[in-house]
């Protein structure tokens, strides 16, 4: 992420506030551990994650719907499920063993640890080592508007607001559009999928797998599965960009995605990725891993870039680039790329296991 080391501070030891969401039997409690770090009585094995959403049209308490279905390890004796999680009303909470004689488990309530940003989900039995539970938790949330989590931009279309839904998870941000294990350490697979208007698209870290219709004008688009990656990389988008790419074959996998009237503003960096990406394979004898890299170019990003893994967010400044712009700004695009394209390697596959360490992703990169 393409930062300054006063943001890393930030960061680090980030603002609390009390979560919004009661529903149920919910109780809400201040406790805190001071350092916000889960017990590690289980562990995630893989994520299946549904977003959906409505109309942008009206920006005010504009609001989503998720499916969070996480399998875990349990790997010491307990009665208790611990997530992070900030800001998220939790409808619906079911347990099942997944393994032997798959069958729900009993639950007694769910809590919310606000002070330490976390779901407290109470068994009315204890768990013994090695059970592989499937945990289910139905949910909504406010698509925030401060550029963290699951946001809102927009841009103007001849003359018209567009709006478009947006992810920065890094650094403990993801906890805010789902349930999760939300330390880096935790590395597993997602599967993602994404109602979304008929007249909007979709983009993840993946390709599409395939996509639904419905009779309501919805789409359902499911993306191929990650490979083990940490919850701050999850990404999505939905909205109206237009993709612009060079279609030569050895540039095949990278995208270019903004909105149409700064489309001609691509042909810049379209040409110059495919290389910053062949230099970095030659650099570390590894291939890059993952099937595609999308780039976004973004109006409003708390950072001037993102490295999420295999669809890296930009400011348009950083990204965009007029024929006539000056050899310095083409200079500093492709350095911002650069750097991000380097965290696909270090960072992305290979992942410091707390924050304490970030310094070496960015020294890398």
């Amino acid at each position: 992420m393409w930062r300054y080391f006063l943001v890393y501070v930030f960061c680090l030891f980030p603002p609390v506030q009390q979560s919004s969401g009661q529903a149920g039997n919910i109780n809400l409690q201040n406790t805190t551990n001071a350092v916000f770090r889960l017990p590690g009585n289980t562990v995630p094995d893989h994520y299946d994650l549904r977003f959906e959403f409505q109309d942008f049209d009206d920006t005010d308490n504009l609001t989503f719907s998720g499916v969070a279905n996480i399998t875990i390890i349990v790997v010491s004796v307990s009665n208790v499920v611990t997530l992070n999680l900030r800001d998220l009303n939790v409808t619906d909470v079911m347990v099942t063993d997944v393994r032997e004689n798959p069958r729900p488990l009993g639950i007694s309530g769910w809590v919310y640890l606000t002070e330490d940003e976390q779901l407290e989900i109470r068994l009315k039995m204890s768990i013994p080592i090695g059970k592989y539970l499937q945990v289910s938790i139905k949910y909504v949330g406010n698509i925030r508007t401060d550029m963290t989590g699951l946001y809102l931009d927009s841009y103007k279309e001849r003359g018209v607001t567009k709006w478009f839904a947006v992810t920065q998870f890094e650094p403990t941000y993801a906890r805010r559009a789902f349930p999760c294990y939300d330390e880096p350490a935790y590395k597993v697979k997602f599967n993602i999928s994404v109602v979304k208007k008929k007249h909007q698209i979709a983009l993840s870290n993946m390709p599409i797998q395939y996509i639904e219709s419905s009779l309501d004008q919805t789409e359902t688009v499911y993306f191929v599965q990650t490979p083990p990656m940490s919850s701050y990389l999850v990404a999505i988008y939905v909205g109206e960009f237009v993709p612009k790419s060079n279609g030569k074959k050895d540039s095949s996998m990278i995208t270019v995605y903004t909105h149409q009237e700064l489309s001609d503003q691509t042909e810049y960096i379209i040409n110059e990725a495919p290389k910053h990406l062949r230099v970095l394979e030659n650099y570390t004898n590894l291939l890059y891993m993952l099937p595609k890299m999308d780039l976004l170019a973004v109006p409003d990003l708390s950072f001037g870039a993102m490295e999420n893994w295999g669809i890296n967010n930009y400011q348009e400044s950083y990204l965009l680039l007029a024929n006539e712009s000056k050899t310095r700004m083409k200079m500093r695009s492709s350095i911002i790329v650069q750097h991000e394209f380097t965290h696909q390697w270090f960072g992305n596959l290979v992942t410091c296991k707390w924050w304490d360490y970030i310094w070496l992703n960015e020294g890398f990169a």
